[in-house]
C-alpha cells in the first residue's frame, strides 16, 4: 500500500513535473525552434523516455513488438494511484499501432543502441496526445 504522503506527492508534483517533460518537445515545435538545437534534442529524448513512462503506468508495455499488459515488478501501479488500467481491447486498431510504433522509436532511440530512421517518426505527436487522452481517462488528478 502507497502512503498517503506519497501517493499525494505522486499526483500533485511529480506525474504533472513528468507531464510537462513529455509535451515539452511538442509545444516546443508548434513554431519553428531557433534555440540550441542540444536543447531540442534533450527535450525530445526526454519526451520518450517520460511517455514509456506513462504508458507503464498505464499498463502497457511491448512484448516481441506487440502491444501488451504489463505485470509484476515493483513499479507503482495505477491502480495504487486510485486509476484503472488501459484495457487493450478497449484500444482502436490504429490506437494500439500507434502505441506500438511509439514504444519501438523510444526503445530504439533511447533504451538501446540501434540504427534508427529518424525520419520515420510520424507517429510520435499521435502517440503524445493519446497518452495524454489515456492518462486524463484513468488517473485521476
Amino acid at each position: 500500500m502507497l502512503p498517503i504522503e506519497k501517493k499525494n506527492q505522486l499526483l500533485k508534483i511529480d506525474i504533472p513535473y513528468s507531464m510537462g517533460i513529455m509535451n515539452a518537445h511538442s509545444k516546443n515545435t508548434e513554431n519553428p525552434w531557433h534555440g540550441d538545437v542540444n536543447i531540442l534534442n534533450a527535450m525530445f529524448v526526454g519526451s520518450l523516455i517520460k511517455g514509456r513512462l506513462f504508458l507503464e503506468l498505464l499498463g502497457l508495455k511491448l512484448n516481441h513488438a506487440r502491444l501488451d499488459i504489463k505485470s509484476g515488478g515493483n513499479d507503482i501501479r495505477i491502480e495504487e494511484l486510485g486509476g484503472t488500467r488501459v484495457v487493450i481491447s478497449d484500444l482502436s486498431a490504429d490506437q494500439i499501432e500507434i502505441l506500438r510504433k511509439f514504444l519501438i522509436s523510444t526503445n530504439k532511440h533511447e533504451a538501446h543502441l540501434t540504427v534508427v530512421d529518424h525520419d520515420n517518426l510520424e507517429h510520435i505527436k499521435p502517440a503524445f496526445e493519446l497518452i495524454n487522452i489515456l492518462l486524463k481517462k484513468h488517473l485521476p488528478m
